[in-house]
């Protein structure tokens, strides 16, 4: 009686667990109900609005540099820009990589 009702507690959410999961596919189908979401997304992103964003980040950063003396901000601005151009191909070879 050292551990108490722990080790049953997890023992049971781990069985509940396995018997609801059932039959369980990531990234698999909703293309018909979110298809044209994703796409509108990601060419917001990789478009001008993502090109905007990322040199208002970096234009941001610099001045904040500026002011404190620092570069740091700077290259985080410039990390977010890198974030933004390149995010989205990150994503989807993450999202679609098979095992």
């Amino acid at each position: 009686m050292a551990y108490g009702r722990k080790p049953y507690v997890l023992l049971a959410t781990f069985v509940a667990a396995l018997m609801v999961a059932g039959d369980v596919s990531a990234g698999v189908g909703g293309q018909t109900e979110f298809g044209a979401l994703y796409q509108y997304i990601k060419s917001l992103s990789e478009g001008f609005l993502g090109r905007t964003m990322a040199i208002f980040a970096f234009i941001v950063g610099l001045g904040i540099g500026i002011a404190r003396a620092s570069a740091i901000p700077a290259v985080v601005g410039i990390v977010f820009a890198i974030f933004v151009a390149y995010g989205p191909t990150i994503i989807d070879g993450i999202a679609s990589a098979t095992i």
